[in-house]
């Protein structure tokens, strides 16, 4: 993966629609609900590792870069209880 993030304004959460933010905690590169880090009243604390999406992508795609990335997804909606990725021009991938 190269230094930009190719997951930018492609994750949303599915609870209020919001963008989510790139956060390190750890030493473990995650993404939470934006809505949540400015008012933890707006949404609820929704988060995903990188490497859980980077695993789901390569379940369908084999090897995985920042490019099949932009390339391929329109965009993942996550919730405490799933994860959809919606492909561009293909079936979309979920996990429950």
């Amino acid at each position: 993966m190269g230094s930009k993030n190719p997951f930018k304004g492609k994750i949303i959460c599915s609870y209020c629609k919001g963008n989510f933010k790139v956060k390190t905690e750890r030493g473990t590169v995650k993404f939470i609900c934006n809505n949540y880090t400015k008012n933890s009243k707006l949404c609820q604390r929704v988060i995903v590792s990188r490497e859980i999406l980077i695993g789901l992508l390569e379940m369908r795609f084999g090897k995985v870069d920042d490019q099949l990335i932009l390339d391929k997804v329109n965009f993942i909606e996550v919730s405490m209880e799933k994860i959809l990725i919606d492909l561009f021009d293909e079936e979309s991938i979920i996990l429950t």
